[in-house]
């Protein structure tokens, strides 16, 4: 009997494993794929398993079965330690063993420790290179760590091994979706669903980039295709809403979040849909409360402050619709739409000379965005060209959003991995996100591959004064960077670092270059006198 459970538990296993439930970014689990929920009785079996395997190994230290068997159970029980420690003795008894090596990097997917489940996946691909699940999983997490077109090389492999797999497919898409290849991901959802018509999940995500390309109809198509498969998937309703409103049905758009929210009735994304489309037919008194509502649910939301403004301005609330749209700007700064809702409130409320400045700003930001909105264009047209997705992260770095400038200049940098511009502009979005270990790294690169670089070394020697401890480092950059480009910023650089090191005289005489150079820098020379007032303590 125990050789019989432990075969059921050796087949278990592969089928979890192989089909990368460890490993998607599926939101929607699928019925044939999901996680198994222990009941109590199975639960309470493997645990037994589990003494049953220790008790084995007491007695055989150097059976390798036995702690592959126990990893499996560990596994199943959610025991990740237990579970890295068995594999790993696998590994040692038994190094060519693919399936220990294969589960040991599924372990550390669980425990997001992706560096070393890449490695462990790359000595199963080592080992086994015909075998398909290996690549998927390596394409999962070279995604996860944002190696995005490293990533795709990895799905690619696995499709091409195992072309009729559709978790393989999807996966792709999700990746190519990520970078940007919409037209390529709509490719990938369509093989997934070619090979699985009931694939929900693929049917949302192609109904998503298709609206993307504000393919409207083809979008409600796959979103009806979706609620066809399950009947409760609420944002396909919300995804149907937002086409509706694009399209001006505003009661088809109604009908839509109206049975998203039979579905689920504390879906913001539904509420704040209804909100707009009763805003859209005039029932202001009614936007107002479905908005007060969603804000109730997510009051950090810019977007959701921002509607709600729009919905008291529509009533004739200045000083309500005002207080939204500031908060709206307190949220997220870079958000262009607060901006102008607050000048043409503070106009209506006859205070043109404060609403000046808030529409000088939505004039600049729009700008900036309107740069970011060409820039994507781009890389839907060319999204293998590193040159677009760093022309896209610098506008994200203009709006201030640093999280997606980076993912952006990772990947140009994957892409052209001597682009030495975005490793170095990489290093700033770095340091306004406070994760300066990644930072220093970015700037590091960028001398590495071009060893005359000034930005770079001066970008490195004002971290490692600011944030840093090797000062001595520190003057060593600031000193190359004026040896290389003898600049206004290169000598203000030198001058931050002897100041840091309190060589306060060679500070002045660095600054006094600086102002030299640039002698109408008001700025330059603001900053200056606010370091040496610190220096002063006053």
């Amino acid at each position: 009997m125990r050789n019989i459970l432990l075969a059921a538990l050796l087949l278990y296993t592969p089928l979890l494993t192989d089909t990368g439930p460890y490993l998607t970014n599926i939101t929607t689990a699928r019925p044939d794929e999901a996680l198994r929920q222990l009941s109590p009785e199975d639960e309470s079996l493997l645990l037994e398993d589990v003494m049953y395997f220790r008790r084995q190994i007491e007695e055989n230290r150097s059976e390798p079965a036995n702690f592959f068997n126990l990893g499996l159970a560990a596994v199943a029980l959610e025991k990740l330690d237990t579970a890295e420690a068995a594999f790993l003795v696998v590994t040692e008894l038994r190094p060519g063993d693919a399936d220990a090596h294969f589960n040991l990097g599924l372990v550390y997917a669980q425990q997001e420790r992706y560096d070393e489940a890449i490695d462990a996946f790359h000595r199963v691909m080592e080992m086994d290179p015909d075998r398909a699940e290996p690549y998927y999983n390596l394409g999962q997490a070279y995604q996860y760590t944002g190696r995005l077109v490293e990533s795709i090389k990895s799905f690619v492999e696995a499709t091409d091994r195992d072309p009729d797999n559709s978790l393989f497919h999807y996966g792709r898409g999700t990746t190519e979706e990520k970078l940007g290849a919409v037209d390529e991901a709509a490719i990938s959802y369509t093989n997934a669903l070619s090979i699985d018509p009931d694939y929900v999940d693929a049917r949302y995500a192609l109904g998503r980039v298709l609206l993307d390309q504000r393919k409207f109809q083809e979008a409600r198509d796959a979103f009806r295709a979706a609620l066809q498969v399950d009947a409760g998937m609420a944002e396909a309703y919300c995804q149907l809403g937002v086409i509706a409103l694009s399209e001006g049905r505003v009661d088809d758009a109604v009908r839509s979040y109206e049975n998203a929210l039979r579905i689920d009735e504390a879906s913001v994304e539904a509420i704040a849909g209804l909100a707009q489309a009763s805003l859209r037919a005039g029932r202001t008194e009614q936007a107002i409360t479905l908005y007060r509502e969603a804000l109730e649910m997510d009051p950090e939301s810019p977007v959701l402050n921002y509607h709600g403004g729009t919905a008291y301005a529509a009533a004739q609330l200045h000083e309500e619709a005002l207080e939204a749209f500031s908060r709206a700007v307190e949220l997220d700064r870079a958000y262009p739409e607060p901006y102008l809702a607050i000048g043409n409130t503070l106009n209506a409320m006859g205070r043109q000379d404060d609403a000046r400045r808030f529409l000088d700003t939505f004039q600049q930001l729009n700008e900036y965005r309107e740069a970011l909105s060409q820039a994507e264009s781009m890389v839907r047209l060319n999204p293998r060209v590193a040159e677009v997705h760093y022309n896209m992260a610098t506008a994200l770095t203009r709006l201030g959003r640093f999280e997606d400038a980076v993912r952006a200049f990772r990947i140009a940098t994957e892409l052209s991995p001597r682009f030495v511009h975005a490793f170095n502009n990489m290093g700033v979005a770095y340091v306004e996100l406070g994760r300066f270990d990644e930072a220093r790294d970015a700037y590091q690169q960028a001398i590495l591959l071009d060893s005359n670089y000034v930005e770079a070394y001066t970008n490195l020697a004002w971290l490692i004064a600011r944030h840093g401890e090797d000062l001595d480092r520190a003057l060593e950059l600031a000193g190359k960077a004026v040896e290389i480009a003898p600049t206004a910023v290169a000598y203000e650089t030198l001058a931050i670092v002897r100041n840091a090191r309190g060589d306060y005289s060679g500070a002045d005489e660095a600054m006094g270059n600086a102002v030299r150079i640039e002698p109408e820098n008001e700025v330059l020379q603001q900053r200056w006198e606010q370091i040496r007032q610190e220096r002063d303590g006053t």
